[in-house]
């Protein structure tokens, strides 16, 4: 029985050495769950169990009372979203099969957050390899990252047509939007980060008398003509996914659990980024290979 807990998509499959070449049939990937989308299965669930309830507890007091209620017409009635299908396609990752039970994790690490676990002979769609591990789309849009060794890649690529994959909203890892946000200059951006140095930090601050990490990050784009939201959860779906070996100097970076992001700064090179820290009380550099950055790192936007 296929688990409830996997997103399936009839995908398409491309012979990676010809492209123009399909396959006989489709294939059913079932792509593995982050925390987001979990979180939001369950939302979802708790929402049509008080939807019911609600329907429930009305055709009750309309059996008790006297009057007919007239039936709702059909412009006012609930509807299905069309499931026509879109012509458009897009590559969504390379086709590899688990070898051996596996956890994926929101990292290239095994101290990350674990977002779940599969079992052999799953097929998953790798969309990057950096040294040992591979990214792995989730059913969310998010990545992430098995270790190499427990999947072989297959010659096929898998390929998604029209807008395959849910968007959770800002408060997830999947971005609202696919480019990127700051397309202006990078140490423009850094000069005015450098000033807020030393800064005390201040739970909703947004001052330089005080200061909290996503009032941090807000200010130093919007003095550079981007304007962000407030909070990091809601800056977090503004712009495009960058993974962790791909960062560049003034992308914003993200940290937090079960996806949810509750701190954020900006990445300014050579492993380093500048952040309102609650733990340092101030606006300071840090490591992003520091054990706690790295344990607790969620994603990244450009």
């Amino acid at each position: 029985m296929r688990s409830p807990f996997f997103t399936s998509f009839s995908l398409l499959l491309l012979l990676v050495l010809g492209s123009s070449v399909r396959a006989d049939d489709t294939l059913t990937v079932d792509l593995p769950p982050s925390q987001d989308a979990l979180n939001a299965r369950a939302a979802k669930a708790q929402a049509e169990a008080a939807a019911k309830a609600q329907a429930e507890a009305e055709a009750a007091q309309s059996r008790a009372g006297s009057s007919i209620r007239s039936q709702p017409s059909s412009s006012s009635r609930g509807s299905l979203v069309s499931r026509g299908q879109n012509s458009s396609e897009r590559v969504m990752g390379q086709l590899a099969m688990v070898d051996q039970q596996a956890a994926i994790y929101r990292s290239r690490s095994n101290r990350t957050q674990r977002l779940t676990s599969v079992a052999p002979g799953t097929y998953l769609a790798i969309q990057q390899t950096s040294g040992d591990w591979c990214g792995v789309l989730m059913s969310d849009g998010s990545e992430g990252w098995v270790h190499r060794q427990n999947v072989h890649l297959l010659d096929y690529q898998v390929v998604g047509s029209g807008n395959a994959l849910p968007d959770f909203g800002s408060g997830g890892i999947a971005p609202r939007t696919g480019s990127e946000f700051f397309r202006s200059d990078p140490q423009s951006l850094l000069r005015e980060a450098y000033k807020y140095l030393g800064v005390p930090y201040r739970w909703g601050g947004n001052t330089s008398d005080g200061i909290d990490c996503s009032g941090f990050v807000k200010n130093v784009y919007a003095a550079n003509g981007y304007p962000l939201p407030r909070t990091a959860a809601e800056q977090m779906g503004v712009g495009m996914p960058v993974s962790m070996d791909q960062l560049q100097a003034g992308d914003r970076i993200y940290f937090g659990s079960n996806g949810h992001a509750s701190h954020t700064g900006i990445y300014i090179g050579n492993g380093y980024f500048i952040h309102a820290s609650s733990g340092n009380h101030s606006v300071v550099i840090s490591r992003l290979s520091e054990s706690l950055y790295q344990r607790i790192y969620l994603s990244a936007r450009r």
